[in-house]
């Protein structure tokens, strides 16, 4: 499985960026910190390429946003410990 984690701090052109690290590392979970960019684009951008992802829901934290090949993942509530 791999994984990509990115903070792409409030980058609302980072998707061509990201639709081409999936293609050439074959990426199954993409983790975005700060993501503000078109998710819709993104997902077309990914399948473009070959690849079909979904976004994941993540309660609790608007923050990170959570996209993958897999179709069932359960959401688990986020929380913040001081």
């Amino acid at each position: 499985m791999n994984i990509l984690f990115w903070n792409t701090h409030i980058n609302y052109n980072i998707n061509p960026y990201i639709a081409s690290i999936v293609k050439d590392h074959d990426i199954d979970i993409i983790v975005l910190a700060e993501y503000v960019a078109d998710d819709d684009q993104l997902i077309g951008l990914v399948s473009k390429n070959g690849h079909r992802i979904k976004e994941y829901i993540t309660d609790g934290c608007k923050r990170i946003r959570i996209f993958g090949k897999y179709i069932s993942v359960e959401p688990a509530e986020q929380s913040y410990l001081p």
